[in-house]
């Protein structure tokens, strides 16, 4: 059975690379043959990749996100195209996020919370947050919840591509690329981003260890509605840390404030 899932995967994931290409490359050729400015060459790009990670899912959409990171990789157009799926991926239905709350925690969600907003306050590629009341005590919240069946896709999707790295290699041109060790890098981290557990576990660990940084708050964890699927903690209203910032002033202090914690987490 899982050979059949993984083998109808790659036709599937073959398919829409192979049709968005096609097309990609039809309007790329008549936007060069009417002289168009490359700007909107780049445009047509940034457009195709976020249509085919998007399709192709979780998996890739953290492709996508690692990409958009990488400014010395890709132009900076496409660049900032890319950082729209690192939190406005198309969400999943909220039929799904009250049966995952009552799976995980045992009770419906109306047992739980006085108000749970039904449309995300973000959705990203391995999970979605939504905002919402604790009936105990009115504390506001945020709930992550992990997508439908995510572990199965990304278990498939990280076979197929363990499976090319290791054809890559075999090439030696590409072989100096580490193809095989860049997929299980990848693999790991994406992984663990599907234990919502573990998660808790690092902001705990992240909280002790700054507690005495006045400059740093930590969310913090509601315990009881904390499992591998679900996430419940403090919602803190604020601002992207990549988002524009009000003044020069505070852009220092950001930059001073992150400095020293990158410092102290990687040194201490």
């Amino acid at each position: 059975m899982k050979l059949f899932r993984t083998w109808f995967r790659a036709i599937y994931i073959g398919l829409v690379l192979g049709t968005h290409g096609l097309f990609f490359a039809c309007r790329w050729l008549v936007l060069r043959l009417r002289g168009v400015p490359v700007a909107q060459r780049e445009a047509l790009i940034t457009q195709t990749l976020l249509l085919v990670f998007g399709t192709l899912g979780a998996t890739f959409i953290k492709v996508a996100q690692y990409l958009s990171t990488r400014p010395d990789l890709i132009p900076d157009s496409v660049v900032a195209g890319l950082q729209k799926l690192q939190d406005r991926v198309e969400p999943f239905p909220y039929r799904d996020v009250r049966r995952i709350l009552l799976d995980e925690l045992g009770e419906p969600p109306e047992a739980i919370f006085s108000e749970l907003d039904p449309y995300p306050e973000a959705s990203a590629s391995v999970a979605q947050v939504h905002r919402g009341v604790l009936l105990a005590d009115g504390r506001e919240v945020a709930v992550k919840i992990l997508r439908p069946d995510i572990d199965r896709v990304v278990a498939l999707d990280l076979t197929l591509m363990r499976l090319t790295a290791r054809l890559l290699n075999i090439v030696p041109a590409l072989r100096i690329l580490a193809p095989v060790e860049v997929v299980d890098e990848f693999a790991e981290a994406i992984v663990q981003q599907l234990d919502l557990a573990q998660e808790a576990a690092n902001n705990r660990r992240f909280a002790e260890n700054f507690a005495g940084d006045e400059r740093v708050a930590v969310p913090d964890l509601v315990d009881d509605l904390c499992t591998r699927r679900v996430l419940c903690m403090q919602f803190i209203h604020g601002e992207k840390v990549l988002g524009p910032v009000r003044s020069a002033e505070a852009a220092e202090r950001l930059a001073r404030a992150g400095f020293h914690m990158l410092l102290r987490m990687v040194f201490v």
